[in-house]
């Protein structure tokens, strides 16, 4: 677990959040092993990483699919999710048909967002969704796969740092300057 003196948890995450998204949405860079043992906080509320023996790129337009794919997920739009998800991609010739593709995306997205975006449960909406492009023959690049499990791991972070740090509003100017 991270180990916090004199500042607040709720800072912390905070901290936290902006790091991986500054580094992913202007730099197109992430840490790939972000586990607490890889945060130091110094002196100025300054977050450093450590051991950077794995990490991932994306490119512009990577970043940007990224951000469309997280404001489809959010609409529960499971068209856009399910093409968008093919153009992330690469679905080999034997691929399943887009529409059943998009049918279990829909179904997926029900179960997972039938509330508040705050109290989804990130780590089995990414798994499932992965796993669904695995049914429909769609080869995720590594650096999506990279990405999420990284992302999975800042989750489990945050939470137990402050379970109600609303992400959605730390990570919307990141995302409103990559569209524009």
């Amino acid at each position: 677990a991270l180990v916090c003196v004199g500042l607040a948890l709720g800072l912390l995450a905070r901290l936290v959040v902006d790091t991986s998204f500054r580094q992913l949405f202007e730099d197109g860079l992430f840490h790939g092993d972000p586990h607490p043992g890889n945060f130091l906080l110094l002196p100025g509320d300054v977050v450093a990483l450590l051991d950077f023996g794995l990490v991932g790129r994306l490119t512009k337009q990577m970043r940007e699919t990224l951000v469309l794919l997280c404001v489809a997920v959010a609409l529960k739009d499971s068209d856009s999710v399910a093409r968008l998800l093919y153009r992330m991609g690469a679905p080999d010739g034997r691929s399943s048909s887009l529409a059943a593709f998009r049918a279990d995306i829909e179904a997926l997205l029900g179960r997972h967002l039938p509330r508040t975006l705050g109290e989804v449960d990130a780590r089995n909406l990414l798994v499932d969704l992965l796993d669904l492009a695995v049914k429909y023959r769609v080869r995720v690049p590594r650096e999506y796969a990279l990405l999420s499990r990284a992302a999975v791991t800042v989750e489990g972070i945050l939470r137990q740092l402050d379970p109600g740090l609303d992400i959605l509003a730390v990570a919307l100017p990141y995302a409103k300057e990559l569209l524009a």
